[in-house]
């Protein structure tokens, strides 16, 4: 089995879906896609290039829970063919037996698909809620996150004293303190000591950086400028005492050259 990322946890990276189902295709290799954050994004048609590969592929998994409207926890999974999940995992028992799966198994019996027999009617709130919803209305709350992302994005890009470390992705920023690693570290503690916002750490290559994601049912733009005003007073805050020091060195040494 290959599998390959669709929107990895950290950056939102993607892997090269379409190269690696070839090569899988090629060889005969169950291929399967980890989309949990990023395939909600295949419902819009600007991100129509996510796409590419998916036609081949064996399998595909989205969390729902992440970016359309759906409790946690809830993720669903496509199959090409649901008859190798069966020949897998299929139980037996006289006690199991149905009138469906007398009938040569017209309807697919889930237990099948799984290790466990028994599984939670999750798929009463995915209807709930895309019944309430509706695509369009699940499409109008994807794009308010990306468009709240670019929000923050354009804080960051403003001020010299940030750098985004990977280009912007759905509702996830990526950004760091420009300097050692120590300041983006630093900066974090101080974000949660307060408790106003929500930060998480994660790195790229060896730069440590700061996850900014969309993820509230509803966040408006005021959130995000809050957000970013906390950050921006806490990176000043932390950096009030680097300055003084700076300041006194330099009138030290002004000092010793005039005598």
């Amino acid at each position: 089995m290959c599998v390959a990322t669709l929107g990895t946890t950290s950056t939102c990276a993607y892997d090269d879906i379409q190269t690696l189902s070839l090569i899988c295709q090629r060889y005969k290799i169950w291929m399967h896609v980890d989309a949990a954050y990023a395939g909600a994004a295949l419902a819009l048609d600007e991100y129509h290039h996510l796409h590419s590969g998916l036609n081949i592929i064996d399998s595909l998994n989205i969390n729902l829970h992440k970016l359309l409207m759906v409790n946690y926890g809830c993720a669903v999974m496509w199959v090409k063919e649901s008859q190798k999940l069966v020949e897998t995992f299929l139980v037996q028992r006289l006690y199991l037996q149905n009138n469906n799966n007398m009938n040569n198994n017209e309807l697919p019996d889930f237990r099948n698909w799984q290790i466990s027999l028994g599984r939670r009617f999750r798929a009463l709130k995915v209807w709930i809620t895309f019944r309430s919803v509706g695509a369009e209305g699940l499409r109008r709350h994807l794009r308010q996150h990306i468009k709240l992302s670019k929000q923050f994005e354009r804080h960051i890009l403003a001020d010299k004293r940030f750098e985004l470390v990977t280009k912007r992705t759905l509702g996830i920023v990526c950004f760091r303190v420009r300097g050692d690693n120590e300041l983006t570290t630093q900066l974090l503690q101080r974000i949660h000591d307060k408790k106003q916002i929500y930060l998480t750490l994660s790195m790229h290559g060896e730069m440590m950086l700061l996850r900014f994601v969309i993820c509230g049912m509803d966040t408006k733009e005021e959130d995000v400028d809050f957000a970013w005003a906390v950050t921006q007073t806490e990176l000043m805050e932390m950096l009030k005492p680097q300055r003084v020091w700076k300041a006194i060195k330099f009138h030290c040494q002004n000092r010793k050259r005039n005598k």
